[in-house]
């Protein structure tokens, strides 16, 4: 027995409206055509997919198996139609990708400005969360790529990982700030101040807290207090505004540093750096679209000054 796709987007459908009118007009149909249809389908299977009654409509024990079986397929099925669109015309279909905070705002930017000039009729969708919900989201096939730091991650199984250059966790102030009058400052005394930085990964904290010779659970009380926030403007002004050393990556504070408004302490962490990656899923073949999108992230980055 085989089972159109086509059954399974109006069963699909249906579910999730809990309306055979509003279902019927997201896929195009009459009503009496969505209705007729679901019925076909229920006597070729010799099952109820549906409970009916004059308030809502809820998928039985067996709509629900199709349900939970035939979203991969429906998502498999669009995800086809747009790579062949690619192929058919160059640079159509559209690309789903999931992005960390810090890639997102650092460099993702140049990276589509570049691919919309080369592929103008390419359709770019960006989910911006942290590695781990995007993780979630590349499993359910919600997204076709995910650039983020995958350390985080407790299962890297399955994955196609390319990792991009890093860069050099740094540490900086406003310039007034009373640390710039010590003779001397080292990694240790950054944490006599407040900390402002984007949300990191736990082995960066494990690395650094080995470097200055105490506990990562010493460290991470934060004695002096911690202000995490991915929003890089939120997070700059905070820097400008009080005692607090940002830590992060240069970029995000390149623009401060070049105006003089911060100060880049003389301060290093060796092996501490950005890990970023693109990842896709292993099983699945890369689709056009998704190798478009990971050389030029190479070129921008190779490229970038």
């Amino acid at each position: 027995m085989v089972i159109d796709i086509r059954y399974i987007r109006q069963v699909e459908a249906l579910a999730r409206h809990g309306n055979f009118g509003r279902a019927a007009r997201e896929l195009g149909m009459t009503q009496p055509g969505l209705s007729r249809a679901i019925k076909t389908l229920e006597n070729i299977l010799d099952v109820c997919l549906f409970d009916r009654n004059q308030r809502e409509i809820t998928p039985t024990v067996y709509g629900q198996h199709i349900l939970k079986f035939g979203k991969p397929l429906l998502r498999d099925s669009e995800r086809l139609e747009a790579d062949l669109k690619l192929l058919k015309k160059g640079a159509g279909g559209e690309l789903k990708i999931g992005a960390g905070p810090i890639p997102a705002e650092i460099f993702l930017g140049r990276v589509l400005g570049a691919m919309s000039r080369k592929y103008p009729n390419l359709q770019i969708r960006v989910i911006v969360e942290r590695p781990t919900t995007l993780h979630r989201l590349l499993q359910k096939r919600s997204v076709d790529v995910m650039l983020a730091d995958t350390r985080v991650l407790d299962d890297r199984n399955g994955l196609d990982i390319t990792t991009l250059p890093g860069y050099p966790i740094c540490y900086v102030c406003r310039k007034s700030h009373p640390c710039l009058e010590r003779d001397q400052f080292t990694l240790k005394d950054i944490f006599d101040y407040p900390i402002a930085t984007p949300w990191i990964p736990e082995v960066i904290y494990e690395t650094v807290a080995q470097r200055i010779g105490i506990s990562k659970a010493e460290l991470v009380r934060f004695k002096n207090g911690l202000i995490e926030c991915s929003y890089f403007k939120l997070l700059i002004d905070t820097v400008l505004n009080s005692d607090a050393v940002g830590c992060g990556i240069e970029p995000i504070f390149s623009r401060e540093i070049r105006e003089k408004n911060m100060v880049l302490l003389p301060v290093t962490c060796p092996g501490v750096s950005s890990q970023y990656e693109i990842v896709t899923l292993e099983k699945y073949t890369l689709s056009p679209a998704i190798r478009i999108f990971r050389q030029t992230i190479m070129d921008v980055l190779l490229n970038q000054p």
